[in-house]
C-alpha cells in the first residue's frame, strides 16, 4: 500500500535511467560499523554484510556515487528515485 501511495504522488517522467555505479556508504566513527563500504546496490543497512553493530545503527550515514546525465536541459525537471 505504502509503495502505491509513494508511486501515485511522484511525477511522470519520459526518460528514465537506471543508476548502475556502485555506492560507497560512509558511517560515522565509533558505532562499530566500517568506515566506509562499497555497495553495488541500494539496501537497508541490516541486509548489509556488516558487524551486528552496523545492522542495528541507528545514526545518520553517507551515500555517494556518480553518474553521467547525458544532454541535461537546464530548463527541464529531473527527479531522483532511490527506491523501488
Amino acid at each position: 500500500k505504502d509503495k502505491m501511495v509513494a508511486e501515485q504522488s511522484l511525477p511522470s517522467y519520459k526518460n528514465e535511467k537506471p543508476i548502475s555505479s556502485e555506492w560507497n556508504l560512509s558511517f560515522p566513527a565509533g558505532w562499530g560499523a566500517p568506515d566506509t563500504l562499497r555497495v553495488k546496490e541500494l539496501k537497508p543497512w541490516n541486509a548489509l554484510n556488516v558487524s551486528a553493530e552496523a545492522k542495528a545503527f541507528s545514526g545518520t550515514a553517507t551515500y555517494a556515487t556518480s553518474f553521467v546525465a547525458d544532454k541535461l536541459m537546464l530548463s527541464a525537471p529531473y527527479c531522483l528515485i532511490l527506491a523501488v
